[in-house]
């Protein structure tokens, strides 16, 4: 899939590196770098760091969820968090 060149880059709020376009659009670099290597990304899905670092954004580290089970990682990853930092 051919995309409009970056010309620009940023940091949102939530520190999810976002590309600006050339077109003026911007977006997450996570969906810009899966859809240059794989396509599209079908309706209802996301791109999820699959080690939940959203500075590392090598095409190794992404995975397609459904929006649900990307809601039920990140409760489940959160929950393991608090709980093993309780075991320390």
């Amino acid at each position: 899939m051919r995309q409009s060149k970056i010309i620009g880059e940023f940091k949102n709020q939530n520190g999810y590196l976002i590309y600006r376009l050339k077109n003026g659009k911007c977006i997450p670099a996570s969906r810009y770098i899966w859809q240059e290597h794989n396509g599209k990304i079908p309706d209802g899905y996301e791109v999820d760091h699959i080690d939940n670092n959203v500075n590392n954004n090598d095409i190794a580290n992404f995975q397609l969820l459904t929006k649900d089970e990307n809601l039920r990682k990140r409760v489940y990853d959160s929950v393991t968090s608090i709980m093993e930092e309780s075991n320390d």
